[in-house]
């Protein structure tokens, strides 16, 4: 029987993903680069980064329909076990909400987008399935 999963401590690093203009560009420079492989992720316009290990964050390339050039930065996602607490925490000590909560496709789980006191966008996510889920 597989472990069940246990989702990582609040606050965690837990996802990343990197913007791009051209997903075989971005592809070839991360995989000659780093050595990245990648996988498909049930949509065009992202690929999923290939982890070595279980205990690395994982993370996509994702295209933007935005030409990048000094726009956008990478995004990254924090674990949280209640996104609701955490974004009534963020606009109580003078963060704003970028994106309110949402449901990811195929039940990934739920994320919301938020802006810190500095102008970073970071991103909340949550796995509510996750008493029922098997690594």
């Amino acid at each position: 029987m597989a472990e069940k999963w246990k989702p990582p401590r609040g606050g965690s690093f837990t996802w990343v993903e990197i913007p791009v203009n051209d997903m075989d560009r971005a592809k070839g420079f991360y995989s000659q680069v780093f050595n990245w492989t990648f996988a498909g992720s049930g949509t065009d316009d992202s690929l999923m980064i290939n982890r070595d290990r279980e205990d690395q964050v994982r993370g996509a390339i994702v295209r933007t329909s935005e030409n990048l050039e000094h726009k956008v930065a990478p995004l990254v996602y924090l674990y949280s076990h209640d996104i609701d607490k955490h974004v009534a925490a963020i606009e109580k000590h003078g963060g704003k909400i970028v994106k309110s909560k949402y449901s990811l496709a195929n039940d990934r789980g739920i994320v919301s987008v938020f802006q810190d006191t500095e102008g970073n966008k970071l991103a909340l996510y949550h796995f509510p399935s996750a008493d029922n889920y098997e690594a």
